[in-house]
């Protein structure tokens, strides 16, 4: 079955295996597994074969001396996931989640809500790229019910690499950023790279924001919004609650995650869960159920300030969203951020980080940390709305965290609660060990 899925030219010994578990890891296999040797920027995996088969394992390589021989072993992956896909026989729906933020929340949310209904299967962490979402496929128990995907993208053609493995039932488009517009150069493309996701699907509806007129003409849509009632799904805060409207229901559910894009997150959420045969009273109640444990986003305590930790990716949307969820935090006398670069901007970088510049200096923030080549453009924007330079601290040296962290621990506010956002190559969490080392001395 492996070597009819893959494609694979040659299959040496021709005798039937049964494989329990697939790999592109040589340090977890054992024997009995299937090793697939993936070619990538640093190294080749065909160069670990021979050690894969001397722990006993079975081999798809490239090289004709291999147990399956390949041209493409990323293709044949991704051949492989949607064959076993084929075999999980309870299997009754498949959610495919891109956009440039909110995957994961969203992701998570929906979890929640049908992990009742269903035996729900889903991405782990952020493994949402040609080789995490076949892997997260592959290692979906037998008796799954509900898959739900996530499809990160760098560049055009990858999500629809995604969907074509996937073949989703539902899918969803969170929102249309700006991440990668230096790969991609506007949101017009980065829109179409989204649609990719069409590719997959046979039918089904897509699920997307009703504000994005990028997105107006999809067929077979679900709209979601926390900011305008026409949407087939509107989500709108109370407080501690919120109220849901639909076409046919109104009803309130306890939510306790603040900010704008956990609105939208659940809204669209709920929006899937219409399409895969959910009760919507039902999955409003689930929301009540959503805790820190299904956002990324961290709390970190030290002796005299909080560090709120969602540092694993940044856009110009997710730091505008995170700035506002931050002003929406109750029981912290003093607020500050500190923002590194966001990459992947190209000539873009300069007025996207005065923007967000812009932003953090009129969002009611007492201090601003900045580290990266880039913080002169954070600066600047900051500046311009009257943020004092004084209450910026600033590092442009991304290789020296312990700069950052010596800047924060001197000068930090008691009681202070500090965001950390930056994209993932910036390295803020070595800022906060260095920190919680500091605290030891």
């Amino acid at each position: 079955e492996i070597g009819e899925y893959s494609g694979a030219g040659c299959i040496r010994g021709r005798e039937d295996r049964i494989i329990k578990y697939i790999s592109t890891d040589t340090r977890e296999l054992s024997a009995g597994d299937l090793f697939v040797a993936l070619r990538g920027k640093k190294s080749d995996g065909a160069n670990y074969a021979k050690h894969a088969e001397r722990l006993g394992a079975y081999t798809l390589s490239c090289n004709p001396d291999s147990t399956l021989t390949v041209k493409d072993t990323g293709d044949a992956l991704l051949r492989i996931a949607k064959g076993y896909k084929t075999k999980l026989r309870n299997l009754s729906y498949t959610v495919g989640i891109t956009g440039s933020v909110g995957k994961t929340t969203t992701k998570e949310f929906l979890a929640v809500i049908c992990a009742e209904k269903y035996k729900t299967h889903k991405t782990n962490g952020n493994h949402n790229n040609l080789i995490g979402l076949p892997m997260t496929i592959l290692s979906a128990p037998e008796d799954t019910e509900l898959l739900i995907l996530e499809m990160g993208m760098n560049t055009s053609g990858e999500i629809s690499r995604l969907s074509k493995c996937a073949t989703p039932d539902v899918g969803i488009i969170t929102n249309i950023g700006t991440a990668h517009i230096g790969l991609l150069g506007s949101r017009e493309a980065i829109a179409a790279a989204k649609l990719e996701i069409l590719d997959g699907m046979d039918g089904g509806k897509l699920v997307i924001p009703y504000v994005e007129p990028l997105l107006s003409d999809v067929p077979c849509k679900l709209t979601f919004s926390s900011s305008d009632n026409n949407a087939d799904i509107y989500v709108e805060s109370h407080g501690a609650q919120i109220e849901v409207y639909s076409n046919d229901t109104n009803s309130y559910a306890d939510f306790s995650p603040i900010g704008k894009h956990f609105l939208d997150c659940a809204a669209a959420a709920l929006a899937a869960s219409q399409a895969i045969n959910v009760d919507l009273e039902y999955a409003i109640r689930r929301l009540s159920l959503i805790s820190s444990d299904n956002l990324r986003q961290s709390l970190v305590f030290m002796k005299d300030f909080t560090i709120l930790d969602d540092s694993y990716n940044a856009s110009l949307e997710s730091v505008r969203a995170d700035l506002l969820m931050l002003g929406d935090t109750k029981g912290y006398p003093h607020l500050g951020a500190l923002i590194g670069n966001v990459f992947e901007l190209g000539v873009h970088s300069p007025r996207i980080h005065k923007e967000i510049g812009k932003f953090a200096g009129s969002c009611g923030l007492d201090q601003l940390y900045l580290i990266g080549d880039c913080s002169d453009d954070v600066i600047s924007g900051a500046t311009s709305v009257g943020f004092p330079a004084d209450r910026i601290f600033t590092n442009y040296d991304l290789s020296d965290p312990s700069l950052t962290a010596r800047q924060i621990y001197e000068n930090h506010l008691p009681g202070e609660l500090i965001l950390f956002k930056a994209s993932n190559r910036a390295g803020l969490w070595r800022v906060i060990e260095i920190l919680k080392e500091m605290e030891k001395d």
